[in-house]
Formats: structure tokens, C-alpha cells, sequence
């Protein structure tokens, strides 16, 4: 039951497939990508970041309530009409220029009758930037608009609103994926919902628009220079983003140079 196997895995490759080979302590379940899904919230941690200044998300009409929630800076009418009028927090991960791997990632909520940033953070995206197009292996980070509603990383959850499964295998993964300096870069995940099944761990290799669009996008540790396709900030910054984003505020991320995510 615990022979060991060679398995693909399409994880935060842009859909590139890595090959990983697992040990005699992972079962044949974990072996078919199919971890085990710890879905229990263990204390809060104290971390925080320092302050500074399913598929994709479905597109609704420009209604009285959108107009007056009015727009979030640097977002422009067309793109805020893709989010659902009932998201209250929404994260925008931009940079100047298309092909960009340096980025912003900034996160707002709705308060008060108006958009309000919460935190912002200096981030990371695809080796060759941003395509609302992007195709499987390409290495950009998918433009658009899409949905948060999974979490997990090979660490316990650190108290995590969005539903979280652990994987103590995903070191391994992120070494194969990166390099063997890069074992603790899946330690905090959040799957970005582009082209995969919501409601399931990030690790879920489904592909509902098929496998040339790639997938495997997620939200997860710096290792400091551009991805293959994800979005990533510092450790205790993900950490917060777990406790911070709330599946009852519906969120949501915007991603995109500012001349697309201005539209």
C-alpha cells in the first residue's frame, strides 16, 4: 500500500507537470493527489504584517448597488462589473506594465459605504508578467478577475477563515517545483480559483476549462523573483491573509497590469 511510485503533479507551474516521487509514508490516496483534507482551525497566531499605505469569477451588469459601492482605486467600471455585488473584500494584484513580474497586491473591504485598503504588500507574479489569455506553461499569471474559497500548506493552520487542508507532502512538492532551496514556499497557500474546482484543496489537479489554459494558480510564500504563473508574498503575510479573508465577505482578487485592471 505504501510502495513507492512517481506521480504528476500540476501545481503553480502554469500547468508545467513536475514529477513527484512519494515516500513509503505517503498512502496510495495521497500518492493519486488526493491528501487528506484537515479542515480544523487551530489558534490564532501573532504574526502580522508591518502596515503600509470554479472558475472565474461570474460577470454581473453595473446594478445601483455597484455604482454605489463605487470603484476601488485603479479599478475601472468594466472590471469591477466582473465581481458579484455581494464581495466585500477583494484583493488587487497589480504592477505597471504587462510584462512585469514585480507587483503590488493590495487588500480592500467594503466599509462605511466605501472601499477602504486595509494592508498592502510588495509581491511577486509570473516570470513573463500578466495574460488574460495565458496558455499551460507559459509563465504569466492569469489577468482577470476570480474567486478565493480554498486554503491549505504543509503547515497546521494557523487559524485560517477559508477552509484549510493540510499536506505535509507539499515541501517536497515545492521542492521539485523550485529547487531544493524552496521547501518552505507552500507553507501557506490559497488557491486562486482560475480554471479548478471550488470547494476542494488547492492540490485538486481538476481542470474544468481543460488543460491548455493551465491552472495551479495560488497565493503563496516568496522566494523572492518571479513565478511560475502564482502570486506571492511574505510568510507572515500569508499567514494574515488566512485569518483575514472571510468566506461570508465573498472574496475575490483582481489581477492584471494597471492598464487592464483600469478598464
Amino acid at each position: 500500500m505504501f510502495a513507492k511510485k512517481t506521480v504528476a503533479l500540476a501545481l503553480c507551474t502554469g500547468g508545467v507537470l513536475a514529477a513527484l516521487t512519494a515516500y513509503p509514508a505517503v498512502s496510495d490516496e495521497q500518492q493519486n493527489l488526493q491528501p487528506p483534507v484537515v479542515r480544523t482551525p487551530s489558534p490564532a497566531t501573532n504574526d502580522s504584517p508591518s502596515q503600509s499605505t470554479h472558475l472565474e469569477a461570474p460577470r454581473v451588469s453595473l446594478g445601483t448597488d455597484r455604482v454605489t459601492q463605487g470603484l476601488i482605486p485603479g479599478v475601472g467600471p468594466d472590471t469591477m462589473a466582473k465581481l458579484p455585488s455581494d464581495a466585500r473584500q477583494v484583493l488587487v494584484a497589480t504592477s505597471p506594465r504587462a510584462a512585469d513580474n514585480t507587483s503590488t497586491l493590495n487588500m480592500y473591504e467594503y466599509r462605511d459605504n466605501e472601499w477602504k485598503q486595509v494592508k498592502s504588500f510588495a509581491s511577486h507574479n509570473g516570470r513573463a508578467g500578466w495574460r488574460e489569455n495565458r496558455t499551460e506553461g507559459d509563465e504569466t499569471t492569469p489577468a482577470g478577475v476570480f474567486s478565493l474559497s480554498d486554503a491549505g500548506g504543509t503547515l497546521k493552520d494557523p487559524g485560517s477563515k477559508l477552509p484549510y487542508s493540510q499536506d505535509v507532502n507539499l515541501s517536497a512538492t515545492a521542492q521539485n517545483v523550485y529547487g531544493p532551496d524552496y521547501a518552505q514556499v507552500f507553507d501557506y497557500v490559497i488557491a486562486i480559483d482560475f480554471n479548478r474546482v471550488t470547494g476542494t484543496a488547492p492540490t485538486n489537479t481538476e481542470r474544468p476549462q481543460g488543460k491548455k489554459i493551465g491552472g495551479g494558480i495560488w497565493l503563496h510564500v516568496d522566494h523572492g523573483k518571479g513565478t511560475n504563473g502564482c502570486v506571492t508574498v511574505q510568510k507572515n503575510e500569508m499567514a494574515w491573509l488566512l485569518r483575514s479573508l472571510d468566506p461570508d465577505k465573498n472574496p475575490h482578487i483582481i489581477m492584471g497590469d494597471q492598464a487592464f485592471i483600469s478598464q
